[in-house]
């Protein structure tokens, strides 16, 4: 899998996640939705499938997602927060 293909990702609104898996592996990002907020505290990819770009992925995913519904972005997750701001510098 190279970084530009599509990684299929599902959301999982009942267990407040965003998965995709990769040749068998559950990749994640975990988050809290409370008063409009899209609190994102957890990004797991295992590294038997790292750097493939997949957690770029489902963190962009989760983006579109909160931006869809109108909802301000809290990245705890380190991984988010330094999404963000790599994101921001580009536009």
């Amino acid at each position: 899998m190279t970084p530009n293909q599509d990684i299929d990702i599902r959301h999982e609104p009942e267990r407040n996640r965003f998965i995709a898996t990769v040749d068998g592996h559950d990749c994640v990002v975990e988050y809290v939705q409370h008063d409009g907020v899209l609190r994102i505290y957890s990004t797991q990819v295992p590294s038997a499938v790292g750097n493939r770009g997949i957690a770029a992925a489902l963190t962009e995913h989760a983006l579109r997602y909160a931006e869809a519904h109108a909802l301000a972005i809290d990245p705890v997750c380190p991984y988010t927060a330094a999404y963000l701001r790599r994101r921001v510098r580009r536009d």
